[in-house]
């Protein structure tokens, strides 16, 4: 009797989309093994794709057959697609088997070996196989693509997103309980104050699991501003289509963050050095010939001395720490009296609860919006339990509630943020404020040259021992000018401080800068 191993193969999605059974193709090679007095010797079975050969059960057999464990004579399966869905594989591998005296063959589209116009049969069976798996690789990529068109996300469900299904059985993507810290990092990075990786390790402890560089892109998904992105394939070209899904980023923040990022890649490819014995370089220009003052170390007794200077042609030079020492008293003289500074914190924080309203209630508005959601959810359960409305009724409606309370969650997760670091991150910046010299002196050369940045709009001028502005400073006049502005000035019996933050330009109520 020849001996043979039977194989039987199906992958995950023929198992349950195409009823490939693996009990239906033992019995089949079993029946016919039995019919033609061959003695089966082993039996292997796999759940695993037939695109190649780098399949667990497969290269068990194949080092039985090279190794020589086991006599055999036929390699036998079912139908030539259960061997293989890849003609130039499947050719390598019958003749790798062939020379150790092992026959591959199918049950269903016997090949006879000996008859060589069998080999056009062969090929046939084993080119068939590709063509379906090729046919069937085009229909997914089509039917993605025109998802994509339809506004569709058809890729794994990005960080702060999770899948479910909408009211047409489709996959939609929702925000989930990460979407906060989404929103947060681009509202921390839009500041311009911090690098992509300052923001990341900020938000690591608050669950921010994104490696350097998925976070880095991160930035650019317009997926997180609600959009899709269909990618250019032949002659079209790649489009941006709105998406069905609910944005986590508005339009005008996402924007915000690219031209800032752009900003920031221009300067990193000029690879400007930073030498933190010349913290000033970049910021001070020459009263005599308006160019840029550069910086650089003398050699001289005991050592290195430094110096900011003009270029060549220009005698402009002094010493570095006489510009420093200077700078610092100067960073001194800015000084804001402690009532002005109550003052002006109550006036922030009096526009902030007018213009944006109480955000208590706000959140009591949501949590009530969500009771009544669920209210309504249970009610639909009733319902259908009762028999008046169907099932797909009730699933269409219980996703779509799930969706809205999702929603209504995020919201309020929003709504505490901004509460809970308002009062922090405001007093910082006004404890700032008061001490900008001591924040500078202790900071690190990145945080001083940010902090110069802020401050100092226009370049900075040193001349006969003093410092002023190449120009008007609105943020020092702003800030520092408020001392001027408030002499004098008392609240009248029931005038609200909004009244006097009418006298102030209005530039936002976020802070120059967080812990």
């Amino acid at each position: 009797m020849k001996n043979a191993i039977i194989y039987t193969r199906v992958s995950t999605d023929e198992q349950a989309n195409r009823g490939y059974s693996l009990l239906d193709q033992k019995s089949k090679l079993e029946q016919f093994c039995k019919f033609n007095s061959i003695d089966i010797v082993g039996h292997f079975q796999e759940d695993f794709s037939a695109k190649n050969f780098e399949r667990p059960k497969f290269r068990e057999i194949e080092q039985l057959i090279t190794k020589k464990k086991l006599k055999i004579d036929y390699f036998l399966v079912s139908r030539w697609d259960r061997f293989s869905r890849n003609i130039t594989d499947a050719l390598a591998k019958i003749k790798l088997l062939k020379s150790y005296g092992v026959e591959v063959n199918a049950i269903e589209g016997w090949i006879d070996p000996t008859k060589p116009e069998s080999k056009f049969m062969l090929s046939f069976y084993l080119t068939a196989p590709e063509v379906e798996n090729d046919r069937r690789a085009m229909n997914t990529a089509n039917g993605m693509r025109r998802a994509m068109k339809e506004g569709r996300y058809v890729s794994t469900a990005p960080f702060g997103y999770s899948f479910t299904d909408d009211a047409l059985n489709k996959r939609i993507l929702i925000p989930n309980e990460k979407a906060i810290l989404i929103r947060k990092a681009f509202e921390l990075y839009s500041q311009g104050i911090y690098e992509k990786e300052e923001v990341r390790k900020m938000l690591i402890p608050e669950g921010m699991s994104l490696k350097k560089s998925a976070f880095n892109k991160m930035f650019h998904r317009y997926v997180y501003a609600g959009y899709v992105v269909v990618p250019a394939l032949g002659d079209e070209d790649m489009q941006i289509v709105k998406g069905v899904h609910d944005s986590i980023v508005p339009e005008e923040l996402f924007n915000r963050v690219q031209q800032i990022s752009l900003k920031k890649s221009k300067i990193t490819l000029k690879s400007v050095k930073v030498n933190e014995l010349l913290p000033l370089r970049g910021f001070l220009v020459c009263p005599k010939c308006s160019t840029n003052l550069t910086g650089s170390a003398s050699k001289g007794n005991g050592g290195k001395y430094y110096y900011y200077h003009c270029q060549p042609g220009c005698k402009e030079r002094h010493s570095a720490n006489k510009i420093h020492s200077a700078f610092e008293s100067y960073l001194e003289s800015l000084k804001v009296q402690p009532e002005i500074i109550e003052l002006y914190l109550a006036i922030i924080k009096d526009i902030f609860e007018t213009s944006e309203g109480n955000r208590q209630d706000e959140i009591r508005k949501l949590d009530e919006d969500i009771v009544k959601c669920r209210e309504n959810l249970n009610k639909a359960t009733e319902h259908l339990i009762q028999g008046t409305i169907d099932k797909d009724t009730f699933r269409n409606y219980n996703e779509k509630t799930k969706r809205n309370i999702a929603t209504l969650e995020l919201r309020i997760s929003e709504i505490e943020h901004q509460e809970s670091g308002y009062d922090k991150y405001l007093k910082y910046g006004i404890t700032l404020i008061g001490n900008i010299k001591e924040y500078y002196k202790n900071s690190t050369i990145e945080i001083r040259k940010k902090l110069l940045g802020l401050i100092f709009t226009e370049k900075l001028i040193y001349e006969n021992s003093n410092y002023r502005t190449n120009g008007d400073n609105e943020i020092i006049n702003l800030i520092y000018g408020l001392n001027e502005f408030f002499v004098g000035k008392t609240m009248k019996k029931g005038q609200s401080k909004s009244d006097l933050s009418l006298m102030v330009a209005r530039r936002g109520i976020e802070p120059l800068f967080q812990e």
